[in-house]
């Protein structure tokens, strides 16, 4: 039991590591400047996210390198989905302007 235990924590890590740095990858890759706060708010998100969804995954079946790289992918399509309803509810709250208005002007 306390086998089975370990080997979760482990791999609970290591999923949050690995959508950890798929952001800050992505950042790296990217041509648009983003500050550091910024990437590493994505990268905890994206940890986040991935650790969670590996949980619900978890129910399904026994933890394998392949459900933690499914994990990851779906928290990684669910930090873009977290960032566009925040961007959403911010513009709506008008604390941020509409990308909308910029491209109008």
């Amino acid at each position: 039991m306390q086998e089975e235990l370990k080997s979760f924590w482990e791999t609970l890590a290591l999923l949050f590591v690995v959508g950890a740095i798929v952001p800050i990858a992505r950042a790296l890759a990217s041509a648009a400047p983003d500050n550091w706060r910024m990437v590493l708010g994505r990268a905890v998100l994206n940890g986040i996210l991935s650790v969670s969804a590996l949980v619900v995954l978890l129910w399904f079946s026994p933890p394998s390198l392949a459900l933690v790289g499914v994990a990851c992918a779906l928290g990684t399509l669910g930090q873009s989905g977290v960032e566009h309803w925040a961007r959403l509810f911010s513009e709506k709250r008008g604390w941020i302007k509409s990308s909308t208005d910029d491209a109008a002007q």
